[in-house]
């Protein structure tokens, strides 16, 4: 009888060892916006499910914690309003900046270089992005209200000197910088999308400066462990490497 109910005993510490080693699910629905431009999100055609680096990136945080993501697409100015007024739980994928860090927490993923995309025909084959940002004659594409790719002390000379030119969305910035001149794009490099049969364009990586990548979250009590779990999530999609796939495969 001692050994059957040591026996039991040992099943069932070798059970709740086994569960204990296994991660908890977090069955939370996050609202969830994500950015609407190509190629991080590309609007569904009749039929078929929407497609994009964020929703590859959403799909695999679905099975790696168990949540669930209620997504709406959007442009950043509405993002902001919606976490302003906390009306949303998450914002996937966003470069972080200023704006955005009044209103949320940001979950740091990993950082990348600054691009300098101009036309090679506007430059010489030494130009630098320091000579770029110095020379009064170059203007800088950016969204309305988001120079999130800029220092402070960046920002505040291009606006003295009245050298920011804006678009709406980052599609309608590479129509001004291929009809423009001497316009600059400063982005990240997700701008391979764009530049897909467009020699005319020189790319130049500031090495010396880079961003973070991740995603923000409105804290909300009941939701904890469920950011734990992407938060864990996202760092193990850049360790292992699904991450790089996801941006490899950018829809051309």
């Amino acid at each position: 009888m001692k050994l059957a109910t040591t026996a039991i005993l040992l099943i069932f510490c070798v059970l709740n060892a086994a569960s204990a080693a296994t991660p908890s699910k977090c069955h939370i629905t996050f609202r969830t916006a994500v950015n609407e431009s190509p190629p991080l999100y590309f609007n569904a055609e009749p039929g078929k499910k929407a497609e994009g680096v964020t929703i590859d990136i959403i799909n695999e945080l679905k099975i790696r914690t168990g949540c669930n993501f209620n997504i709406t697409p959007m442009n950043r100015s509405k993002t902001s309003q919606m976490l302003e007024y906390s009306q949303i739980d998450l914002a996937i994928i966003e470069t972080r900046n200023q704006i955005f860090d009044k209103y949320a927490r940001f979950i740091p993923v990993k950082t990348a270089h600054r691009e300098f995309i101009v036309k090679q025909s506007e430059i010489s084959s030494d130009t630098t992005p320091e000579q770029l940002l110095k020379d009064p004659k170059y203007k800088f594409l950016t969204l309305p209200r988001y120079r999130m790719f800029f220092k402070p002390d960046e920002q505040e000379k291009l606006d003295q000197e009245n050298r920011f030119v804006t678009g709406p969305t980052v599609a309608q910035l590479f129509e001004k910088l291929k009809t423009g001149k001497n316009l600059v794009l400063v982005f990240h490099p997700v701008v391979s999308y764009y530049l897909k049969d467009s020699p005319e364009f020189k790319r130049l990586q500031d090495k010396e400066n880079s961003f973070e990548i991740g995603a923000y979250y409105i804290p909300r009590r009941g939701q904890e462990k469920g950011i734990e779990l992407i938060s864990q999530a996202l760092l193990n999609l850049v360790k292992d490497g699904t991450w790089a796939k996801i941006m490899e495969k950018q829809r051309p």
